[in-house]
């Protein structure tokens, strides 16, 4: 019996030292758990973002996945251990932006800066107690294509100059149809130079430049394009050659640009016999652009035959263009509002000049960006005109709406198209508040409805609203103090938005303060205006006269 005792007391003993190392097991196990993983995003330029991750440990799925946008850093808690640490460069590269740089900072182990950025991972061996701070650097990218075209075809050997990384040593040279690619472009901008065509190779110049990215701009004098490149974007710039031996050149000019729909948009083309020989069959055809109305066509000097066509073009028969002629054609039209009617929209008008001898072709372009009508209404809270006392405060309430009615009169008129009436679905965009005034006022403070920081300085308020859609209103509260000089002052507020202005007067009359009205101001002895005694002084003076007149009568 004692034996069987002592057995199960052994028994309980064994469990309960068997339970004491488990828990201690599970607690060593519990709190070697305590490593830490960190993964940054750096993005070249910043602000850009949806990249994804995922951590691994060996070849089983991933522990951790996650998605970072510029400057955020994801932080894990794992155990102790091999990881890889892997960014979905695919992806990234989809969105224009190739992998850089990996870097990694290790609190207490060197074993974590095995890099693949070809693979976009890196293997690191996380330390108990351990952080582990990975660092994911993306560029954004994009491709630039140069070409090159020569009129008559086939030029050769024209010399480039850049800036853009990756294309050779800052140089290169094309022939006529030749492009120079140049892929994995950083976004920034870059500027493409041609050196002058008539040194070298000699006997061109370069008659045109035109990049197909509404940010880029050119500059035919300077031979240079300057490109403004954003991630994933792909731009394409044509630098055109003509030969100085030939002559014969025609260029485009388009005013204004930006133009407004409704509005006359000008093209003049300058057709110039810069050789010594006569250029015959001139024939120049002006290709317009696809909603546009034709207005008129003239042409300096007299005499030249143009004509609207059946394609809706105009073709003007020259004839001879004699040596050191010009010959200038001015056209005009107006960019239809019922088909430019919702957002800016960038329109090309192409004209080419053939002649001979030589079979000459020659082309230009220019491209116009066309705003749509919109409709502001500018009203504020005080009507024509108000009034308000010396030194008064007074609140003042603009409200600014995308009314989005019905093209007004007088674009009908220009337009000479009655049946022209459509209604405007345009928002207003970059919506720009200005008001002017005496700077005698002071300004309290001004509110808008989208909380929008203003600009105040001394007689007039600066307010970007920026867009406002179709049928809302923006309001624009100002608090003033009316000035002591007595006098009648003008308000003038000017909304603009697309090139055009809208614009709201009214006047504002500072008059006495109503508690000084009082024969006597509280607190102080009366005081009579003088004037009150004049009747009173007529009195005694017909009174004298009437004693003075009967004392003579009794003597």
């Amino acid at each position: 019996m004692k034996t069987n005792k002592f057995s199960l007391t052994l028994t309980l003993v064994y469990l309960f030292l068997i339970g004491i190392f488990s828990l201690t097991a599970l607690y060593e196990i519990s709190y070697a758990q305590t490593g830490k993983i960190q993964v940054k995003k750096i993005t070249v330029p910043g602000g850009f973002g949806d990249f994804e991750f995922e951590i691994n440990q060996g070849e089983d799925p991933p522990v951790e996945t996650f998605i970072l946008d510029d400057n955020e850093l994801d932080s894990h808690t794992l155990a102790p251990d091999d990881y890889k640490i892997t960014e979905d460069i695919m992806a990234a590269a989809q969105a224009g932006f190739d992998l850089t740089d990996i870097s990694c900072l290790c609190s207490t182990s060197t074993d974590c800066d095995d890099v693949d950025l070809e693979d976009g991972l890196v293997e690191v061996t996380l330390k108990e107690s351990e952080t582990i701070t990975c660092s994911f650097t993306n560029t954004g990218n994009g491709t630039i294509i140069i070409e090159k075209q020569t009129v008559p075809e086939g030029g050769e050997n024209f010399d480039f100059a850049t800036d853009i990384p990756g294309s050779g040593n800052d140089s290169f040279t094309l022939d006529d149809k030749e492009s120079e690619i140049i892929v994995n472009v950083p976004a920034g901008q870059y500027e493409v130079t041609e050196f002058d065509p008539s040194i070298d190779p000699g006997g061109y110049t370069l008659s045109d430049i035109v990049c197909d990215d509404i940010g880029s701009s050119t500059d035919v004098p300077t031979r240079t394009a300057t490109i403004d490149m954003d991630p994933n974007e792909i731009i394409t710039c044509t630098f055109t050659n003509t030969t100085i031996l030939e002559g014969l050149t025609i260029s485009k000019f388009d005013t204004p640009d930006p133009v407004v729909a409704g509005k006359n948009l000008t093209y003049e083309l300058v057709i110039e016999n810069n050789s010594e020989f006569v250029a015959n069959q001139v024939f120049v055809t002006d290709f317009l652009p696809d909603g546009v109305i034709l207005q008129s066509i003239s042409v300096d000097p007299l005499g030249i035959f143009c004509v609207e066509d059946l394609f809706g073009d105009v073709d003007c028969n020259l004839g001879t263009v004699l040596p050191d002629e010009i010959v200038t054609i001015t056209i005009v039209v107006i960019p239809d509002p019922d088909v430019f009617d919702e957002i800016p929209t960038q329109i090309e008008n192409t004209a080419i000049l053939e002649a001979e001898p030589g079979s000459v072709f020659r082309e230009t372009s220019t491209i116009t960006l066309v705003n749509p009508i919109v409709m502001i209404d500018v009203e504020n809270n005080k009507g024509d005109r108000t009034s308000v006392e010396q030194g008064k405060n007074f609140e003042l309430k603009y409200n600014i709406t995308n009314n989005a009615n019905e093209i007004p009169e007088q674009f009908l008129v220009t337009l000479n198209q009655q049946s022209l009436t459509p209604e405007q679905r345009a928002d207003a965009l970059g919506v720009i508040f200005n008001l002017n005034f005496s700077v005698l006022f002071e300004v309290i403070s001004v509110q808008t409805t989208k909380e929008i920081a203003c600009i105040v300085a001394p007689g007039s308020i600066e307010c970007p609203l920026g867009n406002i859609d179709e049928g809302q209103t923006e309001t624009v509260t100002i608090n003033f103090r009316a000035p002591q000089d007595k006098d009648t002052y003008d308000f003038d507020a000017i909304v603009t938005s697309l090139l055009q202005i809208f614009e709201n007067k009214f006047r504002v009359r500072v008059e006495s303060d109503s508690s000084n009205c009082s024969i006597a101001a509280a607190g102080s002895t009366m005081t009579i205006p003088f004037y009150l005694f004049i009747p009173l002084f007529v009195l005694v003076r017909r009174f004298w006269r009437k004693v003075v007149n009967k004392k003579e009568q009794n003597e």
